[in-house]
C-alpha cells in the first residue's frame, strides 16, 4: 500500500508546484494532470484489487523519475507558442486544408459503409479481435490508401490549423466548419470500424493541446460559439465510447472495464514489468514495424523476457524499458527530450513546424499514460518528415 501511496503523491505534488509556479492552466499543466489523474485511478484500483498487484517502491520511484524527464521540454509557457508565431502562407495553408478535406472525404466514403455495419450490428468486439488479427481490410485500393495515410499523419497539422484560423481577425466561418468535421469524422469512423476506444482518446488529447497552444488569441466570443460543437463532441464521443465498451465488456462491465482500462498502466509497469524481467527485447517493441518490413520477427515472447503482462499498457517509460533496460531507459530519457526540444523550444520566432513538432511530441507523451503501441519508430520518423515538409513549405 505505501508503494502504491507514495507513487500517487508524487505526481500531484509535480502538479501542485507546477500549478503554484505558473498560476494558470497550459499544455505543461495538462500534461501533469494526466498522469495525477492516472495514478489516482491506480491507487484506487489497487485499493479495490490488492492481492492482484505485488508491489515495490523502486519501480515507482524510477517510473517517476524518467517520467520527469521526458516531461523537462514542456515546462515553459506554451501560450509563448502562439505569441512568437510567424504567420504562415496562407497560399499554401489554403492548399493544404483543399488537400486535407479531400483526403479525409476519400476515407470517409470507403470507410462508412462498414462503419455503418458496425453501428447496426453493435459487434464491436469481434471487429477489435479481427483488427488484432490482421483480418481487417484497413483499404481497397491504393489511391484509398494514400488518402488514409495522408490524413492520419497529417492530423495534427490540420487540427493545429482550425485553431489557428479562430485566432484570425478575418476569417472564413465555412472553411473551418470543413476542417474540423474532416479531422473529426475520419478518426470517428475508424475508430468504429476496428472497435477501437484508444483511438478516440488520444485525439481527445490532442484536441485539448491544440486548443490550449491557441487559446490566448481566440477571442471570447469564438470560444464561446466552439463551446455548442464541443458539447456535441463529447457527447457523442461518450456514447460511442459506451457503446464499444458494452459491445465488447458486457453492459455489466462497462464501469469496470473503463476502470480497469483507465487505471492499470503504473501498476503494471511495477508489477508485471519491471518485477521479474530478467532479458530485455532490444528494440523490438520500438522498431517492430521496421524489423518486419525488412524480413525480420519483431514477435516478443513475454514470458522468455522474465515479464507477465505486455509492455503496451504501462506507461510511456514500460514498453522502453522492456526494450532497453533500466540503463538504456535512463539514457534515452537523457537524450530523448534534449533532442526533441531543439524542435519547438520557444525562440524569438517560430513557425507552424516548430508547433507541430511540439503538439506531435506533447499528444505521444500525454497519451503514454495509459498506453504506448508498437512499432512507434515509424510514428516519430513519419513526425520528423512532415517537420521538415513544413519547414519547406512555411
Amino acid at each position: 500500500m505505501e508503494s502504491v501511496v507514495v507513487n500517487t503523491l508524487l505526481f500531484i505534488i509535480a502538479l501542485i508546484i507546477y500549478s503554484f509556479k505558473r498560476r494558470k492552466i497550459d499544455c505543461g499543466f495538462i500534461l501533469l494532470a494526466t498522469y495525477a489523474f492516472i495514478a489516482v485511478l491506480n491507487f484506487a484500483l489497487y485499493t479495490a484489487e490488492p492481492s492482484e498487484w505485488h508491489l515495490r517502491l523502486w519501480p515507482f520511484i524510477y517510473l517517476f523519475v524518467i517520467c520527469m524527464m521526458f516531461f523537462r521540454p514542456f515546462f515553459f509557457d506554451s501560450d509563448k507558442l502562439f505569441e512568437r508565431l510567424k504567420k504562415p502562407n496562407m497560399k499554401v495553408l489554403s492548399a493544404f486544408c483543399i488537400i486535407y478535406i479531400v483526403c479525409s472525404l476519400v476515407s470517409i466514403y470507403y470507410g462508412l459503409d462498414s462503419a455503418m455495419q458496425n453501428i447496426v450490428s453493435g459487434k464491436f468486439n469481434e471487429a477489435y479481435f479481427d483488427n488484432s488479427a490482421g483480418d481487417v481490410a484497413l483499404y481497397t485500393n491504393q489511391f484509398e490508401r494514400l488518402a488514409k495515410i495522408f490524413a492520419q499523419y497529417f492530423q495534427p497539422v490540420a487540427m493545429l490549423t482550425v485553431f489557428y484560423y479562430l485566432t484570425l481577425k478575418n476569417f472564413k466561418p465555412l472553411r473551418i466548419i470543413l476542417l474540423a468535421l474532416a479531422v473529426i469524422l475520419p478518426t470517428l469512423v475508424s475508430s468504429i470500424i476496428i472497435g477501437n476506444r484508444s483511438m478516440i482518446v488520444q485525439f481527445l488529447i490532442l484536441i485539448t493541446i491544440c486548443y490550449f497552444i491557441f487559446h490566448r488569441g481566440i477571442p471570447k466570443k469564438r470560444k464561446r460559439i466552439i463551446m455548442i460543437p464541443s458539447v456535441i463532441l463529447i457527447i457523442l464521443v461518450f456514447f460511442l465510447l459506451s457503446t464499444v465498451t458494452i459491445s465488447r465488456f458486457g453492459e455489466e462491465k462497462v464501469t469496470s472495464s473503463v476502470f480497469f482500462y483507465l487505471g492499470h498502466s503504473m501498476l503494471t509497469f511495477n508489477y508485471g514489468v519491471t518485477d521479474t524481467i530478467h532479458t530485455y527485447s532490444n528494440g523490438k517493441y520500438f522498431f517492430s514495424w521496421f524489423i518486419d518490413a525488412f524480413g525480420g520477427n519483431s514477435k516478443i515472447d513475454i514470458l522468455k523476457l522474465g515479464a507477465h503482462f505486455d509492455g503496451a499498457f504501462s506507461t510511456i517509460v514500460g514498453p522502453l524499458y522492456m526494450d532497453f533496460g533500466p540503463i538504456g531507459t535512463f539514457i534515452i530519457a537523457v537524450i530523448a527530450p534534449a533532442f526533441l526540444s531543439l524542435f519547438f523550444w520557444p525562440k524569438k520566432q517560430i513557425d507552424m513546424a516548430n508547433i507541430y513538432m511540439y503538439a506531435f511530441s506533447l499528444n505521444h507523451i500525454t497519451y503514454g499514460a495509459l498506453v504506448v503501441s508498437s512499432g512507434t519508430a515509424l510514428i516519430w520518423m513519419m513526425a520528423f518528415i512532415i517537420y521538415g515538409v513544413l519547414k519547406i513549405f512555411k
